[in-house]
């Protein structure tokens, strides 16, 4: 059986120009995987990590200049995860991922659930009232 969960990267504004980077470690990844973060800006993509991260599945970095970029994680194998774009000037927070929810006034969502609902590898959201 096959890992079909994907790496998933998330990528937080810290302020100041600083950024903080958290993936998944896989089932079939070594427990001292070696990884490498890429920061990519205007479509020119610079490997950032001098050495290989190997005690953690997260990093920290402060870009050259504040503004909006990219970031890969890249796994031993050669494998990129998904690229997700950050504004490293935007104020420190904990969100990672908004969407607007569409509701009635007399109707509000009570519980929600994520998974890989249709196992493809991405994860889904249920939310009930």
């Amino acid at each position: 059986m096959g890992d079909t969960i994907s790496r998933h990267l998330t990528v937080l504004p810290r302020g100041n120009g600083e950024t903080y980077l958290s993936w998944r470690l896989l089932n079939t990844d070594a427990t001292d995987e070696p990884f490498h973060v890429e920061r990519g800006r205007d479509e020119v993509w610079e490997r950032i990590t001098a050495e290989s991260v190997t005690e953690s599945t997260d990093f920290s970095d402060v870009t050259p200049e504040p503004g909006e970029y990219g970031y890969r994680v890249v796994d031993g194998s050669g494998q990129t995860s998904e690229t997700v774009s950050v504004d490293s000037s935007a104020d420190p927070h904990n969100l990672a991922i908004s969407f607007p929810l569409r509701y009635k006034p007399e109707q509000f969502p009570t519980r929600m659930a994520t998974g890989d609902l249709t196992n493809d590898g991405r994860y889904g959201f249920v939310i009930a009232e």
